[in-house]
């Protein structure tokens, strides 16, 4: 298991709930950006490289909910999201 992974069969993103350590290993599933989000300021999410990939792959499961609308649609609300 990585400590974050995009799991392509079901369109989630897979951690480690780094809230639960060292005492519990457990892992959460992410199907939306706003929980990817939540779990990095309430700190489910810690440490530098893995917020930096935690919030990739937010944009990545925002631009999935966005990708039915218009380009420029959806290039301003991914920015309006970072």
């Amino acid at each position: 298991m990585r400590s974050i992974e995009w799991i392509q069969e079901k369109n989630v993103v897979k951690a480690i709930d780094q809230s639960r350590l060292p005492g519990e290993f457990a892992l959460i599933e992410f199907k939306q950006a706003d929980e990817i989000r939540t779990a990095i300021k309430t700190m489910v999410i810690r440490g530098a490289p893995i917020i930096g990939i935690s919030a990739f792959y937010a944009m990545a499961l925002k631009a999935r909910e966005l990708e039915t609308e218009t380009l420029p649609w959806m290039k301003e609300k991914l920015l309006q999201f970072a």
